[in-house]
């Protein structure tokens, strides 16, 4: 995992830097900064912005283990806090840019990067690209599998944003529409 200062190439709030990954061998993390990506740092993250009690996240661990879902799905299935206030913890608390996938945003040639099919699997959407750089939109950014599959499929180095699956959805909705080629969405 490589840290790098965000560029303000694409509206992102807030834009404090993004993480780029090439190959997953490596953890080493450069310029200083002290960020890794880690499931289990969600929970601490829920607890320290004072969305839910320590009692509260041991209770929806637990179910999380026994249901096997994923640990957001049931904290927002509880109806705890939002999938919105998760994800601006997560932004603030990783430092990860979070974005609302609006449509001037969204540039058509990274779209046509991936294929509908891989988009919807990773439930995530290419949607800036500079140089060999491509700014992928995630739900979960701990879904390293997403992550290098679109690494692989593009030959890009990645760099995470947040965003919520329902503008994801939407995003992969309206750009890989079977009626209109993605230049027409654009348009």
């Amino acid at each position: 995992i490589k840290i790098s200062s965000a560029r303000n190439l694409f509206p992102v709030e807030p834009c404090r830097s993004l993480i780029r990954w090439g190959r997953f061998s490596s953890t080493k993390i450069r310029c200083g900064i002290s960020l890794k990506l880690d499931f289990n740092d969600l929970p601490q993250i829920l607890v320290r912005e004072k969305l839910l009690t320590p009692e509260q996240m041991h209770e929806a661990v637990q179910q999380a283990k026994r249901t096997n879902r994923k640990l957001t799905e049931v904290i927002v299935a509880q109806g705890q806090i939002t999938d919105e206030a998760i994800l601006n913890a997560m932004s603030r608390g990783m430092g990860l840019p979070l974005t609302a996938l609006e449509p001037t945003v969204v540039d058509a040639q990274a779209v046509n990067l991936i294929a509908k099919d891989l988009a919807q699997k990773c439930n995530a959407i290419p949607f800036f690209k500079f140089e060999n750089d491509l700014s992928v939109a995630f739900s979960d950014p701990f879904n390293i599998f997403a992550i290098d599959a679109i690494a692989r499929a593009t030959q890009c180095r990645i760099n995470i944003v947040l965003a919520s699956s329902a503008n994801i959805q939407a995003a992969i909705d309206r750009y890989y529409s079977l009626d209109r080629s993605v230049g027409d969405v654009v348009k």
